[in-house]
């Protein structure tokens, strides 16, 4: 199981109350994380991510990250 972070809280309604249609950032595949995480970051996005290791997508401390659950 794989799960999307954006600056250590999960990328979806769970840690940020005003992302109402983002229901889940948990996967059962690291690419459907990936796609997901790209999709999350708009404009940002386009990115290509490693498992576990975290990504500063702005510039400016903003970070992203696909962790897997164990």
């Amino acid at each position: 199981m794989f799960q999307v972070f954006e600056d250590n809280k999960p990328a979806d309604v769970t840690g940020y109350s005003w992302a109402k249609s983002w229901k889940n950032s948990k996967f059962g595949t690291f690419k459907e994380a990936h796609e997901y995480a790209n999709e999350w970051l708009g404009d940002y996005g386009g990115i290509v991510l490693d498992l576990n290791k975290p990504y500063d997508y702005s510039g400016c401390g903003s970070i992203i990250e696909i962790r897997e659950l164990v």
